[in-house]
């Protein structure tokens, strides 16, 4: 470096200060800001003085616990920034026309958010040139102070139509149940956060067609940057739960299929009574969830002769109707009751408590034909793990089916 005393440390409070005038952060049109959303991109300038142009400036980017806590160690709060093409560190900026700018992408922080306790961060340049050293922004008040974006709950309805009992009479925010909404808003992080696509395609519609519908609208809100569907899902980086409702599954899918391509964090999916199973798979089948009820005349006839399950799907359950009315499948896009089977579903485990041969006659026709009788091997399962205490009639969990046995209260699987 040409013989430059070039050196690191903290902030020399007796410092002169010669070379390093005053550091601002800024949007990416250049308007002064002290706050951003983790995910956005973000400059930084440096005002210098009396450096050559060409000159290197090293410069680490740190959270502010540096600054607060002097006998730290500063490494545990150092943000490293890397090139993006070659993943290699990025070190030091040379200086023209005794100016720096960078442009950083706020992304990847989740190490650093989970050791903060109000969850934000607030950023500032630790500078060195030769042997001056400055943190700037000079004022604490002007360091940038990141936090993470409010998750996001994206609920996909499914077919509604104001003459039919079964059906929502609209779609949008109304089509949902107030406590439905009220126990996934808790779940999910208690986000006040919600967004409502219309999943239901025409009453005879196929999923396939349906999946490809919300392809479609994905593509096209991705390209149109005045949409509230791209700036809340793909602009600003959220957590997303996406929930969806009979025909909606379908629908659902499609959407999730060009987040996925988007890298959209989608941390759940929730599909509710899906209609039309066989016609779809779930994008990602170690965060899908499917809850069914029983009895549902909607399904009875949507999905006769179809599959039980949503294609690669690992986690599903089979719940009891417990007002045994014929209002099931309204009942699981409005009650409570069936946010609570979805948090037990996504805990409960089984625990493994014994096995036993159980013989199976089928009797004979009375015409001179005798029964046949099979031998099973069933294994016997307690669950474990539940919130709220659901009981299921069929459960699928990491691709095994536990049947639940009424005279026991406990589960079972059959060789």
């Amino acid at each position: 470096m040409g013989g430059e005393n070039v050196t690191f440390g903290r902030y020399d409070r007796k410092s002169s200060e010669k070379h390093f005038v005053r550091g601002w952060w800024t949007d990416l049109e250049d308007k002064k800001i002290t706050k951003a959303l983790a995910g956005d991109t973000v400059k930084f300038h440096v005002e210098t003085k009396d450096i050559e142009d060409g000159r290197p400036v090293f410069m680490t980017l740190y959270d502010d616990d540096r600054r607060i806590n002097q006998q730290e160690d500063s490494a545990n709060d150092k943000i490293d920034l890397t090139n993006s093409s070659t993943g290699s560190r990025i070190l030091f900026q040379n200086v023209s026309a005794n100016k720096i700018v960078r442009t950083i992408n706020l992304s990847n922080l989740e190490t650093f958010f989970g050791e903060e306790q109000d969850k934000k961060l607030e950023l500032f340049f630790a500078c060195s040139y030769r042997s001056e050293n400055a943190d700037l922004p000079k004022q604490i008040s002007d360091y940038l102070e990141v936090s993470q974006p409010e998750p996001l709950i994206l609920y996909v309805c499914g077919y509604w139509n104001k003459s039919m009992p079964y059906a929502g009479s609209e779609w949008g925010e109304q089509y949902w149940g107030s406590s439905l909404k009220a126990g996934a808003r808790k779940y999910f992080f208690n986000t006040t956060k919600e967004l409502f696509i219309n999943g239901a395609g025409t009453k005879f519609s196929s999923a396939t067609d349906r999946f490809q519908s919300g392809k479609k609208i994905a593509e096209e809100r991705f390209i149109n940057h005045s949409s509230k569907f791209y700036k809340e899902v793909f602009q600003t980086k959220r957590k997303v739960m996406v929930i969806s409702h009979s025909m909606g599954g379908a629908f659902a899918e499609g959407l999730i299929d060009v987040l996925k391509q988007k890298n959209v964090n989608i941390e759940k999916v929730v599909h509710l009574s899906p209609a039309d199973v066989s016609g779809f798979r779930a994008g990602l089948p170690d965060k899908t969830f499917q809850i069914d009820i029983d009895w549902d005349p909607v399904l009875m006839y949507k999905n006769f002769n179809d599959a039980p399950n949503i294609g690669g799907i690992q986690s599903s359950a089979l719940a009891k109707n417990p007002k045994d009315d014929e209002f099931g499948h309204m009942y699981t896009k409005e009650e409570d009751f069936v946010w609570k089977w979805f948090e037990d579903l996504e805990a409960m485990q089984f625990q493994l408590l014994n096995q036993e041969s159980k013989i199976y006659t089928t009797p004979g026709s009375g015409m001179g034909y005798g029964g046949t009788s099979r031998t099973v091997l069933q294994i016997n399962y307690s669950a474990t793990n539940l919130k709220h205490n659901s009981t299921f009639l069929k459960v699928r969990k990491n691709s095994q089916i536990y049947f639940y046995d009424k005279k026991t209260g406990n589960y079972f699987t059959e060789r």
